[in-house]
């Protein structure tokens, strides 16, 4: 990538006429803050749906245009767009998304223009001190003007065109092809914009922090505006005319020769250009990577594109906006007006996690999950799909390229990735090197399994058993080659440092041989049992016999790499010359014309061809480059194979009858099957030597650059090695690396493919919801021969300083913390809210407005008060229960507060004052002055000292009352304090130190190491420990006296930290996820009892259980149920892993089979004992011929026999009334 500093002229960047900036606000920050800082998004990241700056458009397309792309111009006589390449030498006509043509003008053109009076494009080139007039696609005209003509514009109501020269401070006014004025104007004149409204010319002056302003040839006036006015440009709609400040991140608005308004936009703000569609001007940032979109005076969007924008233009025809960018060399097309819509590709294949490309229409947008989306036009649209280097292999998309068609709706598009694993994968990454990591060279000892690697700058080799080194042997200066003489068991390593070889049995040097100057390759000739050594400096190959020389082959031209070939007993010898010589014995007796600068050799004794790795690139090779391997027959070049960029070492595989190719600048590893290449596969850095393991069946590479070997292995020669976990909760994630590799699951196994030979692993400390859990073991190895092998893995949870048992939600960016004993309130500052959240136990149950920015606070027990420091207000809240009783005025931002209780004053820090506010009650009775940003305060209620820590001058001011009695050195930026009344120490969290320093009085007694970026303290009168906030590391260091017992995992960026004596909770405000996280440090937590009252009552073809929860959740909340089930007594394995709940039905059952059953309970800290055993057997219900029959007759049964009953005591009641006597008159 250029830099941006090539194109700095007299102390500024030059951008060319009509170019446009991008707003993007810059974050405030306040005192203690980190600055926000704006991350320059990918260019043509579009946007997967409605976004709150999709007002100003999206980016639909990046069009390739010339090398450092800079003005930009719409002619709307011809509806194209004209970019001005500044290294190119020419510009690039554009229609709609596509290079029409590409038109040569003069030295770097910069800005330009378009003329509609005659059609005629301007264009100024900056080297040339010319401009260059274009009518369609040719130029007619070329117009000497001023020194370093860059900026451009076309007076529509004189018909002048005008040139602001940047190296002679005037302004060139053009009338058709003739120089008709010069007008002296600011300093370094920049860019030039015309207003219709009025008919003045504005010229941007950089180096005056002004725009003149020219009527006619004359200049009426000179505006002052930000730093380094840059680009400038007309609003037609409001009659302002917008100037860009690069130094001011403004953008001033004129009206007439009057600044009305001032808009911070992004980084070094350059071209403006506006939009008639929708009123909107359009500012690229060339700093920040975006354009900020303003209406009328307010910034309504930020668009990402390209590198360094710095031109901008709009077309009225199709609504799009054009961006030009330089380092990208890229012009970004802004849809403003056109009906968008999703375009969606989705893969399938990849590993997760693996991050894919899809580039649409120019623009690249990458996703690291399955979906990459884009916001499209109707209309046709091309893609590409990129392949992806996995750790193991490469995946091949499928369909790339291709095309998209969007008709009204959005086309979703399918991308399927295949490994290629012919050749082989990846199976483990191993480091090598001792204690600097550069192997080059490598060889297999077939008599002891051992992999040997030469480390070229530690001067040693590494000796490898399958993925783990066991040894490492010092050797001579700069080994390189090696080579193993199966006669005599020996390794063979060259050291071009020291002209000599020496000799490995087994791990130890046994002797020490000189030969010629820069030894480099070594082969074993198994014919004669000599070992050849070419000699790169001497021009000679020597011939060694065990540890002696016995001959000396002269005259061999710049020999670099050698192999034996067992079919015809010839030794071949790389040359730097362009050939290959061919050793019979001790006599040269062919020289083979090959490839440029050939480098490694090696021989295929499936075919008997000999190979040779040609670098044609070097030494200006490039990731790209082609290069190419010789194929050789006895002493005829049979064939010539391309691989990759800068081929080195080279090795056969006699298991699959493949050579290998190390592909050095291209990272890779070239697979080749006879004269064809089947497989290409992703390695470390810098690929240089290779060798094939007929043990295990895997080849060995060394990674120069990297430092490691990566191991090629196919799928046959792998076995499993499966490490199973227990301790830890229910779907929590571990890893364990073994290999090089990282694998992690939520389940209880992880498995790996592992090469026989020794493979070690290491498991990492895992953080849980409640606690962290160590493993054991932490490390090891294990030996892999051809079988499967299983490793267990058992977790602790550390509970020794509490877990947590709760997550609050609270308000934004919670600070300080303090604890309320009389009411037992937990009282928490959310900064950003500006107010406190009230919690009982762990429920808000009151939020209290307060000041601006609230971030210390303290309770008065005297008073009953809790105070609350406002840092932005300059003001101390009171508040008593909830209801605000008084704010104090203090110093300037205050930050922490604290109580003490021996003489009843409250203690506020004001860290943009250096001083203390001491506060009685709610008045302010003295102000103490102490270090350089002041920043925590802590009470020793046994001297009744007060401890002031400066993040200024990293010392604690120690304050008896209200004077200062000592300073105490301390770590570096200084924040929380607490005191610890059990041993009466002082604890200072140090951020920048990662320290704890404890002080006795005035006296520092120990430093504790804890964290990442300690900052708020208290102290546990229960436990007697003391909390430490770590706000870096998201955890909690736990201190007993001078040591760390133990660390809690909490949530994102912990600040404050207080104990509630009352329940026994320890509370910390989480000002990255505002949340507090509560502590529980009572009794050591653990897992849950068993549950109780389990029963299985069978059903037909299901078993239902039933549980109640365990007497005891062990401390922690029971999060799972796990279900054991077994076909016999006492055989139960898991059968589900459920939720919080009391029930499961099992359905997996069979009728008339017993089955049995436990269930145990599952917290924060692991699983407890499983519940007694019971049983249930399942039975099928009567079928419908017997049960229901039965059930049905009895019911006809029933109902008649009450029919009936009904029926006669109806008739007797019938004829009781026809015999009863008539009634009296």
């Amino acid at each position: 990538m250029r830099s941006l500093a090539a194109f700095v002229a007299t102390g500024l960047v030059v951008l060319g006429s009509f170019t446009a900036a991008a707003v993007m606000a810059s974050s405030s920050s306040f005192l203690g803050e980190a600055r926000g800082v704006d991350n320059p998004s990918t260019e043509g990241l579009a946007s997967s749906g409605p976004t709150p700056d999709s007002g100003g458009g999206t980016v639909v397309a990046a069009i390739s245009v010339g090398d450092y792309p800079r003005g930009v111009a719409n002619d709307p006589g011809n509806g194209y767009i004209y970019v001005a390449n500044t290294l190119s030498n020419n510009v690039s006509v554009i229609s709609g998304r596509t290079v029409v043509a590409t038109i040569p003008v003069g030295n770097q053109p910069s800005g330009i223009a378009y003329d509609n009076a005659t059609g005629y494009v301007y264009v100024a080139n900056l080297a040339s001190n010319n401009v260059s007039v274009i009518s369609g696609m040719t130029v007619v005209a070329t117009v000497p003007v001023g020194i370093q003509p860059i900026g451009v514009a076309h007076n529509s109501g004189n018909g002048y065109v005008y040139v602001a020269n940047f190296g002679e401070n005037t302004v060139t006014v053009i009338d058709g092809t003739t120089v008709v004025a010069t007008i002296p104007v600011g300093n370094l004149p920049n860019d030039v914009a015309y207003n219709s409204g009025n008919g003045y010319v504005y010229v941007a002056n950089i180096n005056s922090n002004t725009v003149s302003v020219i009527d006619g040839t004359n200049v009426i006036a000179a505006v002052p505006v930000g730093y380094g006015p840059d680009g400038v440009g007309y609003n037609s709609g409001n009659g302002y005319v917008y100037v860009a400040n690069q130094n001011s991140n403004t953008v001033s608005v004129i009206s007439g020769t009057t600044v009305v308004a001032t808009v911070s936009v992004g980084g070094d703000p350059g071209g403006v250009g506006y939009d008639a569609g929708n009123g909107y001007v359009y500012v690229a940032n060339h700093f920040s990577d975006n354009v900020s979109v303003i209406d009328g005076t307010t910034v309504v969007a930020t668009i990402a594109v390209g590198s360094v924008p710095l031109g901008v233009a709009y077309e009225g025809v199709n609504g799009y906006v054009y961006v030009t960018n330089a380092l990208s060399d890229t012009v970004s097309v802004i849809s403003t007006t056109a009906q968008l819509f999703l375009v969606t590709f989705t893969e399938t294949g990849l590993p997760a996690g693996s991050s894919w490309s899809v580039t649409l229409d120019g623009l690249s947008n990458s996703s690291t999950t399955t979906t990459i989306t884009f916001s499209e036009t109707n209309g046709t649209h091309s893609y590409a799909v990129r392949r992806v280097t996995g750790n193991a292999a490469y995946y091949n998309p499928s369909p790339s390229p291709g095309s998209v068609a969007v008709n009204g709706a959005p086309p979703n598009v399918a991308i399927s990735f295949t490994a290629d694993t012919r050749g082989g994968t990846v199976v483990a990454t191993i480091r090598v090197g001792n204690p600097i990591n550069d192997p080059i060279g490598v060889a297999y000892n077939s008599g002891n399994g051992y992999v040997y690697v030469a480390n070229d700058v530690s001067n040693n080799v590494s000796v490898i058993s399958g993925t783990t080194v066991v040894a490492w042997i010092p050797v001579g200066t700069y080994p390189s080659g090696l080579a193993y003489d199966s006669g005599n068991g020996y390794v063979y390593v060259t050291n071009i440092g020291s002209n000599t070889v020496s000799v490995i049995n087994g791990t130890s040097v046994v002797a020490t041989v000189p030969v010629g100057t820069y030894p480099a390759g070594v082969t074993y000739d198994s014919g004669n049992e000599y070992v050849y050594v070419t000699n790169s400096g001497s021009w000679t190959v020597s011939v060694i016999s065990g540890t002696t020389v016995v001959a000396t082959i002269p005259d061999v031209c710049c020999p670099v790499s050698v192999a034996y070939d067992t079919g015809n007993g010839y030794v071949y010898v790389t040359n730097a010359g362009n050939t290959v010589t061919v050793i019979n014995g001790t006599t040269v007796v062919a020289t083979v014309p090959v490839g440029t600068n050939p480098r490694g050799i090696a021989y295929n004794s499936g075919n008997g061809y000999v190979y040779v790795a040609n670098s044609d690139c070097n030494p200006d090779c490039r990731p790209g480059d082609v290069d190419t391997v010789t194929v050789i027959s006895g002493t005829s070049v049979v064939a010539t194979v391309p691989v990759g960029t800068n081929p080195r070492g080279m090795a056969y595989d006699s298991g699959n009858g493949y050579v290998y190719v190390a592909n050095f600048v291209s990272a890779n590893v070239t697979v080749i099957s006879g004269t064809t290449v089947v497989a290409t596969i992703p390695v470390g850095s810098q690929p240089a030597g290779v060798a094939y393991h007929s043990g295990n069946g895997c080849v060995y590479v060394a990674n120069y650059n990297s430092g490691t070997v990566s191991v090629i292995c196919g799928a046959a020669q792998l076995s499993v090695v499966t490490f199973t976990e227990t301790g830890l909760p229910w779907g929590t994630s571990w890893s364990v690396s073994m290999g090089g590799f990282s694998n992690s699951s939520t389940t209880t196994t992880i498995p790996f493919s592992e090469p026989n030979g020794m493979g070690s692993y290491a498991v990492g400390r895992v953080t849980g919801y409640a606690a962290y859990y160590t493993p054991s073991p932490t490390s090891g190895s294990v030996v892999v021969n051809g079988a499967p092998l299983n490793v267990t893995i058992s977790f602790t949870a550390i509970t020794a300083g509490g877990i947590v048992v709760a997550t609050v939600p609270v308000g934004t960016n919670p600070a300080g913390v303090a604890y309320d004993s009389e009411n037992g309130y937990v009282y928490v500052a959310n900064s950003r809210s500006n107010n406190l959240s009230v919690i009982s136990g762990t429920s808000v149950v009151a939020t209290v407005p307060v000041g601006i920015y609230p971030v210390g606070v303290a309770y008065d027990s005297a008073r009953r008060y809790v105070y609350v420091a406002n840092q932005a207000s300059n003001t101390v809240t009171v508040i008593n229960g909830t209801t605000v009783v008084a704010a104090i005025p203090v110093g300037k931002y205050p930050a922490g507060v604290a109580y003490d209780s021996r003489n009843g004053y409250v203690y506020v820090v004001n860290s943009g004052s250096n001083n203390v506010s001491v506060i009685s009650g709610t008045s302010v009775v003295a102000t103490v002055s102490v270090g350089r940003y002041p920043a925590g305060v802590g009470c020793d209620g046994g001297t009744g000292y007060v401890y002031i820590t400066s993040e200024g001058s990293n010392a604690v001011t120690v304050i008896n009352g209200t004077t200062v009695v000592a300073t105490v050195l301390v770590g570096y930026q200084s924040h929380g304090v607490a005191y610890d009344s059990g041993n009466r120490y002082v604890y200072v969290a140090s951020q920048a130190s990662n320290t704890v320093t404890v002080i006795n009085g005035t006296t520092v007694v120990a430093t504790v190491p804890v964290g990442y970026g300690p900052n708020g303290l208290a102290y546990d009168s229960g436990n007697g420990y003391v909390y430490v906030t770590n706000t870096y590391a998201n955890d909690v260091s736990v201190i007993n006296g001078t040591t760390v017992v133990a660390a809690i995992p909490v949530g994102k960026y912990p600040a404050g930290v207080a104990y509630d004596s009352g329940n026994g909770y320890v509370y910390v405000a989480n000002s990255g996820s505002n949340t507090v996280s509560v502590i529980s440090t009572n009794s050591p937590p653990g897992p849950p009892a068993t549950p109780r009252n389990v029963v299985a009552a069978p059903r037909d073809g299901r078993i239902v259980l039933t549980w109640q929860p365990p007497a005891s959740d062990g401390g922690a909340p029971v999060t799972n149920y796990t279900v054991f089930r077994g076909t016999e007594s006492g055989s139960e394995t898991i059968l589900t892993i459920l939720g919080d709940v009391l029930t499961y039905t099992d359905t997996a059952v069979t009728n008339g089979h017993t089955y049995y059953y436990q269930v145990s309970a599952v917290n924060g800290l692991g699983e407890g004992l499983r519940s007694i055993e019971v049983a249930a057997t399942p039975m099928p219900g009567p079928g419908p011929s017997v049960l229901d029959s039965a059930i049905v007759a009895g019911i006809l049964v029933a109902v008649a026999a009450v029919i009936v009953a009904v029926a006669l005591i109806a008739w007797r009641w019938r004829r009781a009334a026809r015999i009863r006597p008539p009634s009296p008159p």
